[in-house]
Protein backbone atom coordinates (compact mmCIF):
# COMPACT_ATOMS: atom_id res chain seq x y z
CA UNK A 1 0.00 0.00 0.00
CA UNK A 2 1.23 3.48 -0.84
CA UNK A 3 1.94 5.99 1.94
CA UNK A 4 0.76 9.56 1.37
CA UNK A 5 2.32 12.52 3.12
CA UNK A 6 0.07 14.75 5.23
CA UNK A 7 0.52 17.62 2.74
CA UNK A 8 -0.60 15.42 -0.17
CA UNK A 9 -3.68 14.36 1.81
CA UNK A 10 -4.44 17.99 2.67
CA UNK A 11 -4.17 19.03 -0.99
CA UNK A 12 -6.47 16.19 -2.02
CA UNK A 13 -9.04 17.12 0.63
CA UNK A 14 -8.94 20.83 -0.25
CA UNK A 15 -9.33 19.99 -3.93
CA UNK A 16 -12.37 17.84 -3.19
CA UNK A 17 -13.89 20.55 -1.02
CA UNK A 18 -13.31 23.16 -3.72
CA UNK A 19 -14.98 21.02 -6.39
CA UNK A 20 -17.92 20.32 -4.09
CA UNK A 21 -18.42 24.01 -3.31
CA UNK A 22 -18.30 24.96 -7.01
CA UNK A 23 -20.87 22.29 -7.83
CA UNK A 24 -23.08 23.44 -4.95
CA UNK A 25 -22.89 27.12 -5.95
CA UNK A 26 -24.64 26.65 -9.29
CA UNK A 27 -27.29 29.20 -10.15
CA UNK A 28 -30.90 28.33 -9.48
CA UNK A 29 -33.49 29.63 -11.90
CA UNK A 30 -37.12 28.94 -12.56
CA UNK A 31 -39.66 29.17 -15.31
CA UNK A 32 -43.11 30.72 -15.25
CA UNK A 33 -45.84 29.85 -17.72
CA UNK A 34 -49.32 31.22 -17.63
CA UNK A 35 -52.29 32.75 -19.36
CA UNK A 36 -53.66 36.27 -19.11
CA UNK A 37 -57.44 36.43 -19.31
CA UNK A 38 -59.59 39.57 -19.47
CA UNK A 39 -63.25 39.59 -18.55
CA UNK A 40 -64.15 36.43 -20.45
CA UNK A 41 -61.46 36.04 -23.10
CA UNK A 42 -57.71 35.61 -23.32
CA UNK A 43 -55.72 38.82 -23.78
CA UNK A 44 -53.33 38.74 -26.71
CA UNK A 45 -50.34 41.07 -26.85
CA UNK A 46 -50.51 41.81 -23.11
CA UNK A 47 -47.13 42.45 -21.49
CA UNK A 48 -46.02 40.18 -18.67
CA UNK A 49 -43.03 41.52 -16.75
CA UNK A 50 -40.77 39.90 -14.17
CA UNK A 51 -38.57 41.89 -11.83
CA UNK A 52 -36.58 41.24 -8.70
CA UNK A 53 -33.40 42.06 -6.81
CA UNK A 54 -31.42 39.44 -8.76
CA UNK A 55 -32.39 40.88 -12.15
CA UNK A 56 -30.39 43.86 -13.45
CA UNK A 57 -33.45 44.95 -15.43
CA UNK A 58 -37.01 43.61 -15.76
CA UNK A 59 -37.71 40.81 -18.24
CA UNK A 60 -40.82 41.37 -20.38
CA UNK A 61 -42.68 39.09 -22.81
CA UNK A 62 -45.88 39.45 -24.83
CA UNK A 63 -48.77 37.01 -24.65
CA UNK A 64 -49.72 35.11 -27.79
CA UNK A 65 -53.16 34.95 -29.44
CA UNK A 66 -54.36 32.55 -26.73
CA UNK A 67 -53.10 34.84 -23.94
CA UNK A 68 -50.28 32.45 -23.04
CA UNK A 69 -46.77 33.48 -22.01
CA UNK A 70 -43.53 31.89 -20.82
CA UNK A 71 -40.74 33.49 -18.80
CA UNK A 72 -37.54 31.43 -18.48
CA UNK A 73 -34.39 31.67 -16.37
CA UNK A 74 -36.00 33.61 -13.54
CA UNK A 75 -33.80 33.83 -10.45
CA UNK A 76 -35.51 33.75 -7.07
CA UNK A 77 -37.11 35.87 -5.77
CA UNK A 78 -38.93 37.29 -8.79
CA UNK A 79 -42.21 39.18 -9.00
CA UNK A 80 -44.44 39.09 -12.08
CA UNK A 81 -47.20 41.39 -13.27
CA UNK A 82 -49.19 41.85 -16.45
CA UNK A 83 -50.44 44.95 -18.21
CA UNK A 84 -52.23 45.65 -21.43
Amino acid sequence: MRDYTPSAMLIALLGSALLASVAHAQDVAGELRGRVIGRDAPLSQATVEASGPSLPQPIAVQTDDRGQFRLVSLPPPSTCRSRR
